[in-house]
């Protein structure tokens, strides 16, 4: 039984209990820490949007000035800066109201990991329905930009990686004619240079297969 009662997030007339500990449901944690961890790779897909021609995701060209109205590009580049403002705003006021006084190193996957391991407690706050709600509509507003047809998430397995817990994601849009491009870690853990790692393109999933049957390659 949480200690807090419904979810405080709105979800209609249908509540929700609060997760242990939590202000929120398991249904809201669960959709921040994806909203959260993919955030950096939608930022880095994003970029590929702000390019027209016929080979551009979306389609369209790339003004050369402000009009009235947003295309795909506009909305794309709007995106992109809204998803560097809402780390770097989330990570600040952890700094400020939380217990830590280290701060990340400023790179998108490394504050996104940063908040991700801290998430449990963004989302005991007074606040953390408007944390959920913001990171779920911009993470739902990215993924749309980035690909608007029909995206399928599923579960791979365990990471395989020594210590590291996480479960390995993938996507598969309609235009994927039979694989995925991508798997991922929904840990994100980064290295020392703030690069995420776990992260496995599809030239890689002979390795990545290895790793996971326990024969790992050698060069």
């Amino acid at each position: 039984m949480s200690e807090h009662g419904n979810c405080i997030t709105d979800h209609g007339d249908k509540p929700r209990r609060a997760a242990d500990g939590l202000r929120v449901c398991a249904g809201c944690q669960t959709r921040t820490r994806d909203g959260i961890v993919t955030m950096p790779a939608l930022w880095t897909m994003l970029a590929g949007c702000l390019t027209g021609g016929a080979s551009s995701p979306v389609g369209e060209f790339v003004r050369s000035s402000p009009t009235p109205g947003l295309n795909l590009n506009d909305r794309a580049a709007t995106a992109r800066t809204d998803i560097r403002n809402h780390l770097h705003c989330w990570a600040r006021i952890g700094l400020d109201e939380g217990p830590w006084k280290l701060a990340p190193v400023d790179t998108l996957p490394t504050i996104a990991a940063w908040i991700a391991m801290r998430l449990d407690w963004y989302l005991a706050q007074d606040w953390s329905d408007e944390f959920v709600r913001e990171t779920v509509d911009l993470a739902r507003t990215a993924n749309s930009l980035r690909q608007p047809e029909t995206i399928r998430r599923f579960e791979v397995g365990p990471c395989p990686e020594p210590d590291c817990g996480g479960t390995l994601l993938t996507e598969l849009r309609a235009t994927d004619s039979l694989l995925p491009s991508l798997v991922w870690c929904d840990k994100a853990p980064v290295d020392e240079d703030g690069v995420q790692v776990h992260v496995w393109p599809a030239d890689q999933w002979y390795q990545l297969g290895r790793k996971i049957h326990g024969s790992e390659v050698t060069a």
